[in-house]
Parts: C-alpha cells; sequence; structure tokens
C-alpha cells in the first residue's frame, strides 16, 4: 500500500486524529511506503512514533529544494 497524504486541519491537531486514520487502512496493508519532506520534523516524528524507518531519500524532490524521504512499515 502507498499511503499518499494524512491531513489534518491545524485546529485539530494533537488529538490523535491522524492515528486514528493510520490505523483504519493499516491493518491489512502488509508493507506500507509513503514519503515526507526532509523538513516536515512533525510528520516525520509521527510516523517514526507509529514504526515507520527511513528506506531511501529522493533528493531535491521538493520546489523548495528539500529531499524526499521515503518512509516503510512493514506489519
Amino acid at each position: 500500500m502507498d499511503l499518499q497524504r494524512i491531513v489534518v486541519r491545524p485546529s485539530h491537531r494533537r488529538q490523535g486524529l491522524a492515528r486514528r486514520l493510520l490505523a483504519a487502512v493499516s491493518p491489512d496493508a502488509g508493507r506500507l511506503l509513503l514519503e515526507v519532506s526532509e523538513r516536515n520534523d512533525a510528520a516525520r516524528a509521527f510516523y517514526a512514533a507509529e514504526g515507520f524507518t527511513e528506506v531511501a531519500r529522493r533528493p531535491h524532490y521538493y520546489r523548495d529544494g528539500s529531499d524526499a524521504v521515503v518512509m516503510e512499515l512493514t506489519r
């Protein structure tokens, strides 16, 4: 499964919504891949806390020149 994005409105963040959304799609996923900007520290910390590990980088992937960090979760 390739996770495209989890988006939570700023006013609703820090309430466990992203965690519940991830749990809803991942129980049967087996292997789940995503990419996130190296500059998005909050998202990277969230995914790491959920068990994702960095498996690759795509250099200068985003318009601002930042790398895309490819992360994987295997269940």
